[in-house]
């Protein structure tokens, strides 16, 4: 390197240190002062920053926080700096754990928590532990280690999150529950015998809720209390048909008083029999609510708990919307129970009229018929043989006199078979085949009498079937089968006519219809163009009411 003969002078140098000292300390000032205004920012960056920065030394002391920790955890920043973290956000439970993890880091370098996001649990000043996301990561300066923590509450997102989670709960369980209850209406609508819907109800009800068992009581006029129908997981409902006194402050007499829903959580110290027997089955809890029928309690439905699982707070309402399809239910039986008690009583009635004007004719016109042509035969023999033409023409009168008494005995027959009381419907049948226009292959396996509405019904419907086949079938031959199947009779009446039988365009099927119908039976007519026609109708009949 080459100088100067001047920089060689003595001196020289001083003198240029002496000048360029000012600029010297001027850059150093310059420098200090962009070091202290960067350091400056950052800490005006990390005072604005809206989550929790919190910095540690290799001790696992606090260095440094921001306002948001003070915010968040309730403690100034003198109260945080020179204390150990794990004592100023860590909850108890999990010190010795972080510690642990901590002192392992600074000795190994190894770590599971560093630069990732994870949720734990904080603790505040206050002792109040909540949820927040933690991201560490380690401070890259030279010297020991340091550390610095981004700290963010989710107390709020938590809290949405289950509010979230409630909510798809409550859906999933309003899903479960409109699909019990739409089963439960679609067999009502579907004209559901009330025993299926019992059931139905008591097991859609318990699956629903979760109870341990479910039953339908009914409350009856002389003060009972009657299962209609039962479920349970471990067969510990009361049976069906189970009958005992409504005694005691028993959940059922409570509804049954009240008509209003209730709860008892303990049958211990309850008396009466009820009682007795639901702590026998170990059922601990009971909901119910009151099926209410026409605006009285008809019974209530009522959910129990073996204490497994506890009976939730809104069972109550829950069950309110299963009543209400019971008492529908209920309702629609009752009422078809009336229309078909109507219909019986009508028919009765027609029937009792029928055998009236039978026997009037019988006893009266007939009889003053008889009576007329012998008192004309008697007159006969009175006629001098010179007036032949008188008596021929008496003959005549007599021999009409009998024909009107045929016809009258046929229409006597037709209004009320008089043979059905004499000889029973076995007779009865036998009778009409043999009067047939059109042969008959009759098999009739009836050797019983059956109730009398029951052989009037059956006796129209083949009298009514073989009138129609010598009228309009064009048959050559007919089958009568008639049989008591399984407390029913069964009739059939088939030809081999030209078929195409329309069921509804005369009155006389109709009526048969809804003759049997009214008895609790069933009649249908098959009648394809070319294949003739079958009739077949099913009567059932309550042995003990012959």
């Amino acid at each position: 390197m080459w100088s100067s003969s001047a920089d060689q002078e003595p001196g020289a140098l001083e003198r240029r240190e002496r000048e360029q000292a000012p600029r010297a300390a001027e850059i150093a000032d310059e420098t200090q002062r962009e070091i202290a205004g960067g350091e400056a920012r950052t800490r005006a960056i990390l005072d604005a920053a809206l989550d929790c920065v919190i910095t540690i030394d290799h001790r696992g002391v606090v260095t440094y926080a921001n306002p948001a920790a003070e915010d968040t955890l309730g403690y100034s920043v003198d109260e945080m700096v020179g204390r150990q973290l794990a004592e100023v956000i860590v909850p108890p439970s999990l010190r010795d754990a972080h510690l642990a993890g901590f002192a392992r880091h600074i000795e190994t370098g190894k770590s599971r928590i560093l630069d990732r996001r994870l949720e734990l649990t904080a603790i505040r000043r206050d002792g109040s532990e909540f949820p927040v996301e933690l991201t560490v990561t380690r401070i890259d300066l030279p010297g020991a280690p340091s550390f610095a923590g981004y700290v963010r509450d989710v107390t709020e997102r938590h809290t949405t999150e289950q509010d979230l989670r409630a909510a798809h709960r409550r859906l999933e369980m309003i899903a479960a529950e409109q699909a019990a209850l739409r089963r439960v209406a679609t067999l009502v609508a579907g004209g559901g015998t009330p025993n299926d819907v019992f059931d139905s109800v008591c097991e859609e009800t318990g699956r629903l809720l979760g109870a341990t068992s479910v039953n339908l009581s009914h409350f009856t006029p002389d003060g009972y209390n009657l299962t209609m129908a039962g479920w349970s997981v471990n067969r510990s409902h009361v049976p069906a048909g189970t009958r005992l006194p409504l005694d005691g402050e028993t959940i059922d007499r409570v509804i049954q008083r009240t008509q209003k829903p209730a709860r008892i959580e303990s049958y211990e110290g309850i008396a009466g029999a009820l009682a007795a027997l639901v702590r026998s089955l170990e059922i601990r809890t009971l909901v119910g609510a009151p099926v209410v029928v026409d605006g009285a309690a008809w019974g209530a439905l009522i959910a129990g708990s073996d204490g497994s699982a506890p009976v939730s707070v809104g069972t109550e309402a829950r069950l309110g919307d299963f009543t209400e399809l019971l008492a529908t239910a209920i309702a629609n039986a009752e009422s078809r129970n009336a229309l078909a008690s109507s219909r019986l009583r009508i028919v009765a009635a027609a029937d009792e009229t029928r055998r009236r004007i039978e026997r009037d004719l019988h006893d009266g016109t007939q009889q003053r018929l008889v009576s007329l042509a012998l008192e004309l035969r008697a007159a006969q023999t009175e006629v001098p043989p010179e007036l032949d033409q008188l008596t021929a023409e008496l003959s005549r009168i007599v021999d009409g006199l009998g024909s009107v008494q045929d016809e009258l005995r046929e229409i006597a027959r037709g209004i009320h078979p008089a043979i059905l009381a004499e000889g029973g419907l076995a007779r009865a049948l036998k009778t009409l085949t043999r009067r047939s226009a059109v042969p008959v292959a009759a098999s009739v396996e009836v050797d019983m009498r059956l109730p009398e509405p029951v052989e009037v019904a059956a006796y129209y419907v083949v009298s009514e079937a073989l009138t129609n086949t010598a009228k309009h079938a064009n048959a050559s031959r007919v089958a009568v089968d008639a049989k008591v199947v399984a407390g029913a009779i069964s009739l059939s009446v088939s030809d081999d006519g030209k078929g195409g039988a329309d069921p509804t365009m005369g009155s006389g099927l109709v009526g048969l219809k809804d003759r049997v119908e009214a008895l609790g039976g069933a009649l249908t007519v098959q009648s394809a163009p070319g294949g003739g026609t079958r009739l077949h109708a099913q009567i059932p009949f309550d042995a003990d009411s012959r």
